[in-house]
């Protein structure tokens, strides 16, 4: 029910128990008055119910979530997406992967540098940059740039 009609309705009918009862004028009237404005309080809540969330407005309940939650774990399988990393890039000099690590995520892509040791000291590090296999089309011409840019020219 509208709640402009509601208010008309117990407004109504609250003149109507007044003047059935016709209390005498004075304190105990006000008193009166005072009870039935609570009641109708009272009687409101009661009736008026929280009802469900009708389509078209910008509401989203909580069970129509879960149910879309449990529908797109249920299709896609369930944890995580397993993000597989290709290496693009590998140098034995952490200046030249560190530059290109800052290249490519200047055009927001996500790379990561992994070092490798093949034995003892630091002689034999080996650092490579790796990409998700999404990301690896978009970065394939700025590592050909780099390559090109790098590329030191013979003596």
């Amino acid at each position: 029910m509208r709640l402009w009609l509601r208010i008309a309705l117990y407004i109504g009918g609250g003149g109507l128990i007044i003047t059935w009862i016709a209390p005498p004028a004075g304190i105990a009237q006000y008193g009166l008055i005072l009870v039935l404005i609570v009641a109708a309080a009272y009687l409101d809540a009661w009736l008026v119910r929280p009802h469900a969330a009708r389509p078209g407005r910008n509401v989203v309940s909580l069970a129509t979530l879960r149910q879309s939650r449990i529908r797109r774990q249920a299709g896609g399988g369930l944890g995580r997406e397993r993000r597989v990393l290709q290496t693009v890039f590998s140098s034995p000099f952490h200046g030249d992967v560190d530059e290109l690590l800052g290249l490519l995520r200047s055009e927001g892509l996500n790379p990561m540098m992994v070092s490798q040791s093949a034995g003892r000291g630091n002689a034999d590090r080996l650092y490579e940059v790796r990409l998700p296999e999404k990301e690896v089309p978009k970065a394939r011409p700025l590592i050909q740039f780099f390559l090109l840019k790098s590329a030191k020219t013979p003596s």
